[in-house]
């Protein structure tokens, strides 16, 4: 095995991408590979007690400090130089790569700083605000020329949307995200956004191209997860 470097109390993640390419380079030449990681480097709690004798690099310079905050971004900083290494790598390589890169969710840190951020008491934020607290940034990486466009989506979609951008095949279920995609790009946090980018809190009344949409999701996610006698799963 190999020996992974840790940051505070988790493997860094210069040594994940280390094991990825392990991975990579011990395949055959042609055959491919997914692989799915997570990564554990920037994962809570930010405080003392797992720091061990890692020193923030980041400062903030608001009136209020935030050390939480700080110890979030600086690994974030170290992740990005290590993100930069992994790319760098693939860039030159003629097997076609994509890399994926995308958050679960932000950071518990001070709820304070986010405060700051919106200039406002979390109790106070609107429906559209409050969708933002669950917005995290993802990245689509490839080697070969490919469309750039930014699309909030939400996370439902992403393995859909990945497989339609590398040109693999889909199962039926796979395919009917991407058409629900099309009506209801986000199913948000008690809330929905439309193609229009429109918000909808869900206990208000939806259009109705929408309630039919995520009505027939519940159907088809059912029997994706639960039915198993008369699951659909064909592949083409």
């Amino acid at each position: 095995g190999m020996h992974l470097e840790t940051l505070r109390a988790f493997p860094s993640d210069a040594s994940t991408y280390d094991r990825l390419l392990k991975l990579y380079e011990d395949k055959n030449q042609g055959e491919k590979l997914f692989t799915f990681c997570v990564t554990m480097q920037n994962h809570g709690g930010y405080d003392e007690s797992t720091s061990g004798d890692f020193v923030s690099t980041v400062k903030l310079d608001y009136q209020n400090s935030y050390p939480l905050a700080e110890t979030y971004l600086s690994e974030a900083n170290i992740t990005d130089q290590a993100f930069e290494k992994l790319v760098d790598y693939f860039e030159n390589r003629d097997e076609k790569t994509m890399i994926v890169m995308f958050g679960d969710h932000l950071p518990a840190i001070e709820t304070e700083f986010y405060e700051e951020l919106y200039g406002k008491a979390l109790s106070e934020l609107d429906m559209y605000e409050l969708q933002k607290r669950y917005m995290t940034p993802y990245i689509i990486w490839t080697n070969y020329p490919c469309e750039r466009k930014v699309e909030e989506m939400s996370s439902n979609y992403l393995g859909s949307y990945i497989l339609e951008q590398a040109g693999l095949k889909m199962s039926d279920f796979q395919k009917s995200l991407l058409r629900l995609k099309a009506i209801i790009p986000v199913i948000g946090q008690g809330a929905i956004c439309d193609s229009e980018g429109k918000w909808y809190s869900l206990n208000e009344t939806l259009p109705e191209s929408c309630m039919t949409a995520l009505d027939e999701y519940q159907l088809l996610q059912y029997n994706n997860i639960f039915d198993k006698t008369n699951l659909v799963s064909k592949i083409e």
